[in-house]
């Protein structure tokens, strides 16, 4: 299996999520700690410690607001799955890749975040 190509810094990702989190908290949202994955295996093992991890395939955060819940995963490649769910039956998720067609860089990252933001909070 080819590596994913490093387009993006994940760790100075993971420092705008952890930015992020304390005004999330403030906000009544549940924010789970990070994971990270690294690429070396075709499994992709995911874990809270940074340190475990040998390459850098994606960090990610899951977060809830009452029945409301959301994923957010960077890849190094550039790109994410932002998934958002209202938690009602029969209502269809957020599920988007933002940075599949133009890799995003921090910027871009931080805009994708807002957005991640806005549909946890509506």
């Amino acid at each position: 299996m080819a590596a994913v190509r490093q387009r993006i810094d994940l760790d100075a990702a993971a420092e705008e999520l952890r930015r992020r989190a304390a005004s999330w908290r403030e906000n009544g949202l549940h924010v789970g700690d990070l994971t990270w994955a690294d690429g070396q295996t075709t499994v992709h093992p995911v874990t809270t410690d940074r340190g475990a991890v040998r390459g850098d395939y994606s960090v990610g955060v899951a977060v809830r607001r009452g029945e409301r819940e959301g994923i957010l995963v960077l890849y190094g490649g550039g790109w994410c799955d932002l998934i958002v769910w209202s938690g009602r039956p029969g209502d269809a998720a957020v599920d988007e890749v933002p940075g599949w067609q133009d890799w995003l860089d921090l910027q871009a990252f931080s805009r994708v975040v807002d957005r991640f933001e806005a549909l946890l909070l509506e």
